[in-house]
């Protein structure tokens, strides 16, 4: 397994600041012959570096994660270059992508993503939802405790 190690392009990126973890905006599920199991498109705040299969330095805004159960080797999620109509640019599987389960979150954090909102909202980082989990565990703490005060 060829695996190439994803890099932010600092000069180039203009919007990802030195430091910052960067982040991935999920697009689309992709459907299709080409894709088999769970595949979505997500666009990268940076640059992401591939090699094609002529062995030129590309790079790209887009990745396809792919999470898939494969008979010969069982489950895995692999995370590819793309462009922006979902089409992957190299089959060699960029870091992150990794063998024994289906997670596209995983995926992206081994790879040092966040995943960030899309515009419907479909995709949020995990400390957003374990915030909303806090949030609305405390609002309802307050309910009850509001509640047991109305009783006694």
């Amino acid at each position: 397994m060829s695996q190439m190690r994803r890099r932010i392009d600092r000069s180039m990126a203009g919007n990802v600041e030195v430091g910052r973890t960067p982040i991935v905006t999920f697009v689309r599920t992709m459907m299709g012959d080409e894709f088999y199991g769970d595949a979505r498109l997500y666009h990268v705040d940076g640059f992401i570096d591939y090699t094609d299969s002529n062995d030129r330095k590309l790079m790209t805004r887009y990745i396809i994660v792919s999470a898939a159960i494969v008979p010969s080797s069982g489950p895995e999620t692999f995370i590819f270059p793309a462009d922006s109509d979902g089409n992957v640019l190299s089959f060699d599987e960029l870091e992150g992508s990794f063998k024994g389960d289906l997670d596209h979150e995983q995926a992206l954090a081994y790879a040092g993503y966040d995943v960030g909102y899309n515009n419907t909202g479909e995709a949020m980082p995990r400390r957003v939802k374990l915030l909303l989990i806090v949030l609305v565990i405390l609002f309802i703490g307050a309910i009850i405790i509001d509640n047991i005060g109305v009783i006694t």
